[in-house]
């Protein structure tokens, strides 16, 4: 990689070639992402097709000829029915001890974030939050680099 000039703007400068090679980490990874989601569904059309094979001709397992088995996994999940939590927390509760101890009480952290956002700030760019709530709640800034097309 060429060395590029520094940039500057009357202050301290900026290696531009670190800024270069930021960009095409950014771009690479984006294509890996990208490359990544592709693979992802191209497996998933195969798994259901092969799912397919593997129940009409009772086959459980099978080894490749590359030496890896390929076997049928099968594992139950649950979830709030119509995505009612709160129906699903207050069942939970009413089934007794073996169940309830499920339920938790938290807070989205994202939702959070997000209602803080909105929050008119200081003269510093602070939020300002309701006095209950300040001793509570841990406000951070993060600053990190984005990239988009110039």
């Amino acid at each position: 990689m060429a060395k590029a000039a520094p940039i500057s703007s009357s202050g301290p400068s900026i290696d531009s070639a670190k800024l270069e090679r930021y960009v095409e980490l950014y771009r690479r990874l984006k294509e890996i992402k990208d490359e990544s989601d592709e693979l992802s569904s191209e497996r998933a059309a195969l798994e259901e097709t092969l799912l397919e094979q593997f129940a009409a001709t009772s086959t459980k397992s099978i080894k490749t000829m590359s030496g890896e088995c390929i076997f049928i996994h099968k594992q139950l999940w649950a979830s709030a029915q119509d995505g009612d939590s709160i129906r699903l927390c207050d069942a939970l509760r009413a089934a007794g001890e073996d169940w309830s101890f499920m339920v938790k009480e938290t807070v989205n952290t994202q939702t959070l974030s997000s209602r803080i956002r909105e929050c008119e700030a200081d003269l510093i760019s602070n939020p300002i939050l309701p006095i209950v709530l300040q001793p509570a709640v841990k406000v951070t800034l993060k600053t990190k680099l984005h990239v988009r097309k110039g």
